[in-house]
């Protein structure tokens, strides 16, 4: 009896619990997963949901392209029944072949009330305009350093490891460039003459922007600890640009029949269409009736007529017919006289 007792207790306390959650019931809206897809790059907007307070999504980027993408969550924004609400958060940075995800959470009143929203995503950019630089071979000597192409290299560290390999430590700062793409895995050593691959290879590339650096590690398998060698960079060091990308929504509904009469910000306008003027009291030109027809045949009818009129030739009288009438006129004149 007693534990059929606290099992109720603990059964009505549980409910009175989920009652007052503000997440439960009525009090939270849940949105459908939404993606969109533009070339090579997959923006995902999952987990979605609205509460009195608050709206809260999380943001899916895949990057199946050969550049960098960046996001900056500042410049993206829910729309809201009208109103932008920005969103405050990290910048992210998504490399070549790359997936990241970030939480999209800010405030709204009554948001659980919405059906139907989107997340406009104008903080989008991509690496562009590439070009290698030809840095030099920097011989390997610890603190050596060397400038060339607006990037500062400096090796931290050279020495060798138990397998007799040469273990180099390479500090890399991006003086100059707007951003500084860094691949150490292509990095070789000129090992007396020979080419030595670097033993650690890095599957992914760095992204400095200006001012920043990077420390990264090579390891390359000597024959010997004696003798001259240095580091060939081939395609490491590559300088990029900033490249604006268009902006994307996303829809979020909680049914498809939510999305179907939601106005979205970056809809573009219907073109206005300017339409002649018409008369005032003139029938429409698609659909003229009876009279006005036969009144236009009518019309025409009767300027046809007064052309023909104007067309005919005026009968003119000879001089000789002239004297003849004048003679015979004379004649009957004398004959009534006698």
């Amino acid at each position: 009896m007693m534990k059929k007792f606290l099992f109720l207790s603990l059964w009505l306390l549980a409910g009175c619990i989920l009652a007052g959650n503000p997440l439960n019931g009525k009090d939270k809206t849940k949105y459908l997963d939404s993606t969109v897809t533009v070339g090579e790059t997959k923006i995902t907007i999952a987990d979605g949901f609205s509460t009195p307070e608050f709206v809260k999504a999380k943001l899916f980027i895949e990057n199946k392209n050969e550049y960098f993408i960046f996001y900056d969550p500042n410049k993206t924004f829910y729309y809201i029944n009208g109103t932008k609400v920005n969103c405050k958060e990290k910048e992210m940075v998504i490399p070549p072949n790359g997936k990241k995800a970030k939480t999209l959470d800010v405030k709204f009143n009554n948001a659980h009330a919405q059906e139907a929203m989107s997340v406009v995503l104008e903080g989008l950019s991509k690496t562009g305009n590439e070009k290698i630089i030809a840095f030099p071979e920097l011989k390997v000597e610890e603190k050596k350093k060397e400038t060339f192409g607006n990037v500062d290299v400096i090796i931290a560290s050279a020495d060798f490891d138990h397998n007799k390999h040469l273990v180099v430590r390479i500090k890399i700062i991006n003086s100059g460039n707007e951003l500084l793409i860094l691949n150490s895995g292509v990095i070789e050593c000129n090992d007396g003459g020979n080419t030595l691959n670097n033993t650690r290879k890095r599957t992914s590339s760095i992204l400095l922007p200006k001012g920043e650096s990077e420390t990264v590690v090579v390891n390359f398998a000597t024959t010997d600890e004696k003798g001259s060698r240095s580091i060939i960079w081939n395609d490491a060091l590559i300088a990029a640009s900033h490249l604006p990308m268009n902006p994307i929504e996303i829809g979020l509904g909680s049914s498809g029949q939510s999305m179907a009469s939601f106005k979205a910000y970056l809809a573009p306008a219907k073109p206005v269409v300017k339409e002649e003027p018409i008369a005032m009291n003139t029938p429409s030109r698609g659909k003229e009736s009876k009279a006005d027809k036969k009144a236009e045949k009518k019309a025409e009818k009767k300027a046809e007529k007064k052309e023909e009129k104007q067309e005919e030739p005026k009968v003119v009288e000879s001089e000789p017919k002239k004297e003849e009438r004048a003679a015979s006129e004379n004649a009957g004149t004398s004959r009534c006289r006698c």
